[in-house]
């Protein structure tokens, strides 16, 4: 019989519980131990990663059972990893508890024994208890890790953290000075306030890195190695938030600092932060917004490649804060910042918390959504950003927050930011105390907002003074824009008031205008209006009329296109308090109201008080809405155009009469009913109950006409779903009712016999009605319908305060209709989509019957707006091609990339990303590894399809191409062979024509020089015994003439003729010349066994000065002046070098073909000169060596002959090719001279030459084998 495993579970989880409490306490211990043991050994390696806190808390419990210090260790290893996972969840005080655990299972000599483990779990501690708040234990444990570490990159972690915390607790300055002390330890020097000139400088070199290459190129580094390096980027990306509010031109060094190093030496995780910090400096510094989405792209693309959810959120963060709004619509920005935000908390990223949140507030704001929303979602950020410490920025919410309150006309003054949410008396004194630059940008900047709107223009001029302080603090934000918008528009106002500052005010006007027309230039939605607005503004101070009329209407225009609700309000306000100005209230009263209605829509019920008080004139026809008393032929147009949402006023006399407890039963009443018929029949009765009527007619649109869907008279049933139209009733007074529905205003009469408008009205004639209230339903700016109400006992019986009932009941009318006929259209729709379903399952199995039969696997594949991929469909054949089923494949959209083979991971990404950017069709081919690890070759294409929501859809194939793929690599590879073997015989072919060229050339010239060398060596031994021997010949004659001094005529004669006085003087000359023509033709000799020394088959010690020395005396021939030319002029430059270890008969070779060719290209260049012409500009030929560093040397030959052009120096060193003529050169020499060198030697060279100017050579050897 088969063995089976049986599996056991606790019924409840009290049977547990009372299970366990009968284990006796003494033996729980070993219990758990027991149970962790046996996990750990019967479960495989990736479940004991899932089941890891399981585990180790069942080990755990029993610790002090383990005696064996190697057990100790391996229980804390799998601490430090519950500890990691604890932390990526979030769960950081559990995760504090396994650090100390872990801590204190390695014992008191854990830094000497398990010295990388012990510094793994101080780092995790640290930054766990910063997490958590725990600053003093936080700095406990830094101050352990500086103290036990052994090097500074060991340190480089609770640098950060230490960083990370000054940050969140203020400490600006201080953070800023601990981080270039750090940097200063890492051996990287920053200045605390660098010049525009270093910034530049260093955008200068990343240009010159980058050349012309594509940005996006970078994405594909290699990954980053070098442990200093990745040190100095993780001190310097930790310096970036503090410095962006506190030190703008370091933060743009830094980020330049980090991007280089980036470039030069690959990417890591902290690469994807600092690509998109670096995209703010080109959108602040160099004002190319093309470039700098181009950096953020390639942000993103590093993010992507690493899988690197950690720099996820600050990406996401730039993107939102500096970047997408110089391109698309603030509001597009908002998605960005709420899902940093998410997944900033999510990874513990505090600082980006702080940052994603108050920016999210910031952008609400500014990009006009309703201020009761952006002011509860400013107070849940807040909230939030206390929770987790983050007090610098929660006090930016502040700001924020209190200046929504105020707008909103929860705040006594205005102007003040003084209120439940902060006080300005105290606030400021803070911000002061901390430096908080931005603080107090931020704080100067909502307080000159709100002094412009409220119209304290000279204190709000002070306030831009103020706000220009810090501006450089607001780098690229949309803050920015905001502020020379407004310092624009109150530079203008001073201008209205006063006269003698204009030039200085219009040019800081300029100013504004020319920063915030770039800004449109590249994102006309958002800052176009604004601009056409301080054009308006500027034309009206200058008298220029017609160009201010042009500028407000575009400005109105644009706003509004763009939803910009407040800035189209203010633009309102302006061009009416500019028609008033003119003389024209009748224009002006239009565009005040419109203001009127555009700051009620936004919900600043403050800025709708304040016109209140200064247009009250103007807004006449609104505020007369408030009045008790009526006359009894009057027909009244109030605000009271129902609306579903109620229009905030000032006034609210009127609302004080109402009866609360009927408006909240009959809203209660309304809202509950979904269905139609029922919704229509409660609405007839309860406005019948409220409003004083004893006639009630409910209509709605339909297709553009009235249709009257229901009516009640008092003491009635209601009547409902009639359908009638309205023109073919005899029961209404049409003409009112059309008025109303043109004009979408209330109607109320007093008394409706006594009006002269309706007099002629057939209905009002035969039925003689009292009082009548027609008012439309309004949704959204949308007429729904018309509520008709009648009273035929009294006049008058619709008041105000009845009146302003009607408009509450109806405003929530208004929504319970759209609700119902909603839901009566989803009842309809329901039915449709039953049947459209019953066909689309026909059509789907259908298909699913076609795909099944193709070749391959049928797929699709989706990607939402936000990046997330979804795979929506595969076919059967999934489980032979990947053999997993396609429900598995369906639960991991990525399931195929877990299954590329690792070398063709790279251009499987890569290949995506770029169907991904440029929206187009797929196409790849490359190898999967199976679950049973088999290797196949596939191929995978695909059409694209991008919806309206902004999502894409991927249709395509997967094709098994094994079989073929195996006949092409076999091809490749024999291709492959062939090649290899055609250049192996061109090379063997270039060797043994140099070696054997070599070894005639040495053998002739040693054969040359030994030759030489024996009668030289006799000539120069016998002169140097025959100038003593002449000598003395010399004294003894001198002897002689002295002790005879009468000589015969015939010795005198003899002396005469033979000249002896002349002899005896120049014999000894001639001696000496015989002897330094020896010496010369042995240093030949030398040269000549110098530059022809055979070499052995190992490197040697030389002296390159000494070969380029023997090289130059060889060809001196040709360096001699002869009658077409002067000679050619060798200068030598020589650095101290030291012996290098080489071939040195090889390098002769090498130095021979360039000088020669040299030679050769002055010759050339003389051609066609004169003799006179060329002793003006002489040739001349350079060498210079020197020492790079303690492992190179640079040897350069240069010539001034006639260059070459880029083609001959990219095909200079190819094998076979001259440009000399035919029978001159066998395109060898340069050949071999590169092989020796970069083959043999290690070494490079490479020529630089200017046609017709000067070529060079340079040669970089090793200094060692």
């Amino acid at each position: 019989e088969k063995s089976q495993i049986a599996n056991y579970k606790f019924l409840h989880d009290r049977v547990q519980q009372a299970a366990y409490s009968l284990i006796p306490d003494d033996q729980k211990q070993t219990t758990h131990y027991q149970i962790g043991q046996l996990l750990l050994q019967e479960i495989s390696q990736q479940a004991t990663e899932e089941r890891i806190f399981e585990i180790v808390n069942q080990l755990n419990y029993g610790k002090t059972l383990i005696k064996q210090q190697r057990e100790r260790d391996e229980l804390a290893q799998l601490n430090l990893n519950a500890g990691h996972k604890a932390r990526a969840a979030t769960a950081y005080q559990a995760g504090r508890e396994y650090a100390n655990t872990g801590l204190s299972l390695l014992g008191e000599e854990a830094w000497e024994r398990k010295y990388e483990m012990t510094l793994a779990f101080y780092n995790l501690a640290a930054e766990l208890a910063m997490l958590c708040g725990d600053f003093k234990v936080m700095e406990q444990l830094i101050e352990t890790v500086i103290a036990k570490t052994q090097s500074l990159v060991d340190r480089v972690n609770v640098y950060c953290i230490q960083i990370q915390v000054q940050t969140s607790q203020n400490k600006l300055a201080e953070a800023v000075a601990s981080g270039i002390q750090f940097l200063q330890e890492l051996g990287v020097t920053m200045p605390a306030t660098p010049t525009f000139a270093e910034i530049k400088q260093s955008m200068e070199e990343i240009n010159e890195l980058i050349g012309d290459r594509q940005v996006e190129d970078f994405g594909d580094l290699p990954i980053m190695t070098d442990a200093s390096k990745i040190a100095i980027i993780q001190i310097a990306s930790s310096l970036l938030p503090v410095t962006f509010v506190s030190a703008p031109l370091l933060f743009a060094l830094l980020t330049s600092l980090s991007v280089k190093l980036s470039l030069q030496y690959g990417n890591i995780s902290s690469s994807a932060f600092n690509y998109a910090c670096y995209s703010v400096n080109c959108c602040n510094l160099l004002q190319d917004v093309d470039l700098a989405l181009q950096f953020n792209q390639l942000a993103f693309n590093v993010v992507f490649k690493l899988d690197s959810k950690a720099s996820k959120p600050k990406v996401m963060m730039s993107r939102g804060v500096f970047v997408l709004h110089r391109k698309a619509h603030i509001k597009e920005t908002l998605p960005f910042l709420s899902e940093s935000y998410a997944i900033a908390l999510e990874v513990g990223d505090l600082e980006c918390v702080g940052i994603s949140g108050y920016c999210f507030c910031l952008h609400s704001f500014c990009c006009g959504q309703p201020l009761s929303i952006v002011e509860e979602d400013t107070r849940t950020y807040y909230n939030g950003l206390v929770q987790v410490n983050q007090l610098m920025t929660a006090n930016y919410c502040l700001i924020y927050w209190q200046s929504t309150l105020n707008l909103l006309g929860l705040a006594e003054d205005p102007t003040k930011l003084s209120g439940s949410a902060l006080e300005e008396r105290e606030f400021l004194p803070l911000l002061l105390s901390m430096n908080d630059l931005f603080g107090l940008y931020n704080f100067y900047l909502y307080k000159l907002i709100l002094s412009f709107l409220f119209g304290d223009w000279e204190q709000g001029n002070n306030y831009a003074l103020e706000v220009r302080n810090y501006l450089t603090v607001a780098g690229g934000m949309v803050s920015k824009g905001v502020f020379y918008f407004y310092d624009s528009l109150i530079a203008i106002a001073q201008l209205s008031q006063s006269s003698g500052e204009t030039s200085q005010l219009l040019e800081r006007v300029a100013q504004n205008q020319s920063e915030l027309q770039h800004w449109a230039h590249h994102a006309p939605m958002n800052y176009q209006h604004k601009v056409d607005l301080v054009e308006a503004e500027k034309c009206r101070v200058l008298g220029q009329k017609a160009e201010a009329i042009e500028f407000y209407d575009r400005a109105i225009s644009g706003a509004k296109a763009n939803e910009y609700i407040q800035d189209a309000a203010l633009a309102n306000e302006l061009a009416g308090k500019f028609y008033l100005d003119w003389g024209r209230p009748r224009i002006a009263q239009d565009y005040i109201i419109e203001a009127y209605y555009s700051y009620a829509h936004w919900g600043a019920k403050a800025k709708v008080a304040d016109l209140e008080k200064r247009y009250p004139q103007l807004l006449a026809p609104i505020l007369e809405q408030t009045r008790s008393t009526l006359s009894t032929n009057e027909t009244i147009f109030a605000l009271g155009t129902v609306t579903s949402a109620s229009s905030p006023t000032s006034s609210s006399s009127a609302s004080v009469a109402l009866d609360l407890a009927a408006i909240l039963k009959a809203s209660q009443t309304i809202s509950g009913e979904i269905e139609l018929d029922k919704l229509l029949s409660s609405l007839l009765a309860i406005v019948i109950e409220n409003a004083g009527a004893d006639k009630c007619v409910l209509m709605m649109l339909q297709d553009s006409r009235l249709l009257i869907k229901g009516s009640m008279t008092l003491g009635t049933e209601p009547v409902v779903l009639e359908n009638l139209p309205v023109e073919e009733t005899q029961e209404l007074p049409l003409k009112l009712i059309s008025k109303v529905k043109h004009h979408w205003q209330t109607a109320v009469l007093i008394d409706a016999t006594a009006d002269p408008t309706l007099a002629s009205d057939p209905y009002i004639r035969r039925q003689q009605p009292k009082s009548i209230l027609c008012s439309p339903i309004l949704h959204q700016g949308k007429l729904m319908g018309i509520l008709y109400l009648e009273n035929n006992l009294a006049t008058g019986a619709f008041t105000s305060d009845r009146v302003e009932l009607l408009n509450l009941l109806c405003a929530q009318a208004a929504i319970s209709l759209e609700n119902a006929q909603l839901y009566k259209r989803s009842q309809q729709y329901s039915q449709q989509l039953e049947h459209s379903l019953a066909e689309l399952s026909s059509a789907q199995s259908r298909f699913h019957n076609l795909v099944d039969n193709v070749p391959g696997a049928v797929y699709q594949y989706q990607m939402n707006h936000e990046g997330i991929f979804s795979l929506t469909y595969i076919s059967a054949d999934c489980q032979s091609l990947f053999e997993i089923t396609p429900e598995q494949a369906a639960t991991t959209a990525e399931f195929l990339t877990e299954m590329v083979h690792p070398e063709d991971l790279v251009s499987f990404q890569q290949s995506r990303t770029d169907t991904i950017q440029a929206r187009s069709s797929w196409q790849w081919e490359g190898r999967i590894i199976t679950r049973a690890g088999i290797i196949k070759w596939i191929h995978g294409s695909s059409r694209i399809e991008q919806r309206p929501d902004g999502s894409m859809v991927w249709d395509g194939l997967f094709l098994d191409i094994s079989d073929r793929k195996q006949a092409e690599l076999a091809l490749e590879q024999k291709s492959l062979d062939l090649q290899q073997a055609l250049e192996d015989l061109q090379n063997a072919q270039l060797h043994i024509v140099q070696s054997e060229k070599m070894s005639a050339l040495g053998n002739l010239v040693s054969g040359v020089a030994h030759e030489m060398n024996n009668p030289l060596g006799f000539i120069s031994a016998t002169l140097q015994q025959a100038k003593p021997t002449v000598a003395d010949i010399f004294e003894h004659l001198k002897l002689y003439q002295e002790m005879f001094p009468n000589s015969s005529e015939e010795i005198l004669d003899h002396a005469e003729e033979i000249d002896l006085d002349y002899s005896l003087e120049d014999l000894p000359k001639m001696l000496d010349s015989m002897v330094m023509a020896c010496d010369r033709l042995k240093n030949i000799s030398t040269s000549l066994r110098t530059f022809s020394r055979a070499d052995k088959d190992y490197k040697v010690a030389f002296n390159l000065h000494e070969g380029i020395d023997s090289t130059v005396l060889i060809l001196k021939h040709r360096l001699k002046a002869n009658e077409q030319r002067p000679a050619i002029e060798v200068i030598k430059d020589y650095g101290n070098l030291p012996q290098v270890m080489c071939f040195p008969g090889q390098l002769n070779q090498v130095f021979m073909n360039i000088l020669a060719n040299a030679i050769d290209a002055l010759e050339t260049a003389n051609l066609g000169k004169t003799y006179a012409e060329i002793e003006a500009a002489p040739n001349q030929i350079k060498i210079q060596t020197s020492l790079l560093d303690d492992n190179f040397v640079q040897i350069l030959i240069q010539d001034n002959g006639c260059g070459m052009d880029l083609l001959t120096q990219t095909r200079i060193f190819e094998q076979g090719f001259t440009t000399k003529n035919v029978g001159k050169g066998t395109g060898l020499g340069m050949a071999i001279a590169k092989s020796i060198v970069e083959e043999k030697h290690g070494g490079k060279i490479r020529v630089n030459s200017l046609l017709g100017q000067e070529t060079e050579f340079l040669i970089t050897l090793p200094q060692k084998a």
